[in-house]
């Protein structure tokens, strides 16, 4: 083993990614692992991260305190990893929870709204009365800018039937629209719901409009993805779970500083691309 690592069973069982005043919780481990690759399974969609150097998980290593001050680039880079990991969180809840006969909808605001907190708060009490009347419900909402500056909303569903003109005066502010997954994708259905909504996202990295904001919400009563770790060959893991080149429909590397490269494959068992 590399470096110096305690198991650390606190940080282990609870990790927490706070982004602004965003958490974002991480798997919970029962106890300290070493793997080379994991695994999410998504219903229909698996990703496969492959490490060249094994990953250590619930270890905490010790590691020596600098008084360097972070330059601005760095920050930059920093600030990308962390909306990167925004979007694929987003993506996977959605994969987990929704799919082409959830409901799908945009809100925005009549007057030209940039005020985050005004236009959050505006978003809640939204939420607050569509429950009131029809009951809870499963949520995942985007914000996303329009060029103006404009604040507005994008949000997958469970939730049945409801009048269009209804779901206005619940809105209130302006205008909602209700797009169809099932005709979504160039008149067919959408078969990744996660990639349609993590697209209307906001596109700048480092938007400071975002700093220390919500960049989505979502209910409480949502499924976490089941992450799955291996210490099998690449070959061997593709056989496990049935992945081959006809449903891969994404690939790419990247170098880690703590685990060297890193091979990303995505596989949708929806789609036959032989």
């Amino acid at each position: 083993m590399n470096g110096h690592y305690l198991y650390d069973r606190k940080r282990a069982s609870s990790f927490n990614l706070i982004v602004g005043t965003h958490k974002a919780k991480t798997p919970v481990l029962s106890g300290p692992k070493c793997y080379k690759i994991k695994v999410f399974k998504l219903g229909d969609i698996y990703e496969v991260y492959k490490y060249e150097i094994p990953v250590y998980a619930g270890y905490h290593k010790f590691k020596k305190r600098s008084n360097k001050i972070t330059d601005e680039n760095t920050k930059k880079e920093n600030r990308k990893k962390v909306v990167t990991r925004i979007r694929n969180n987003v993506r996977r809840l959605a994969i987990e929870n929704f799919n082409e006969y959830s409901r799908f909808f945009g809100a925005t605001f009549g007057d030209n709204i940039t005020n985050m907190d005004y236009a959050n708060n505006e978003f809640k009490k939204f939420i607050k009365r569509i429950k009131y009347r029809y009951g809870d419900f499963k949520y995942l909402a985007v914000v996303e800018f329009q060029e103006r500056g404009a604040i507005h909303y994008h949000m997958l569903s469970d939730f049945g039937y409801i009048e269009h003109s209804d779901l206005d005066k619940l809105w209130g502010n302006g205008f909602v629209w209700i797009n169809s997954l099932l005709t979504g994708n160039k008149g067919k259905p959408v078969d990744n719901v996660g990639a349609y909504i993590v697209k209307y996202m906001n596109k700048n990295n480092i938007d400071k409009r975002l700093m220390g904001k919500k960049a989505y919400f979502t209910s409480r009563n949502l499924k976490r993805p089941e992450i799955v770790y291996e210490n099998l060959s690449l070959k061997d893991c593709f056989e496990k779970y049935n992945l081959d080149n006809n449903h891969r429909v994404f690939s790419n590397s990247f170098m880690s500083k703590e685990n060297g490269k890193v091979l990303y494959y995505e596989f949708n068992k929806k789609r036959d691309l032989s």
